[in-house]
């Protein structure tokens, strides 16, 4: 089972703490599809709609 995801992050950014956990880009995609936000310092929404 999976944690459920809050908010994405970059595997980078320091504003998770050591909370992060590594997820698939197809997984945080899906998440930010389904209407997780995405973190406003790391901004990993522009490198996840990158194709």
């Amino acid at each position: 089972m999976e944690a459920p995801v809050v908010e994405v992050h970059r595997g980078d950014c320091f504003a998770g703490g050591r909370t992060l956990l590594p997820v698939s880009a197809e997984r945080a995609r899906a998440e930010k599809a389904g209407g997780v936000h995405a973190c406003g310092l790391c901004r990993p929404d522009n490198v996840l709609n990158r194709l």
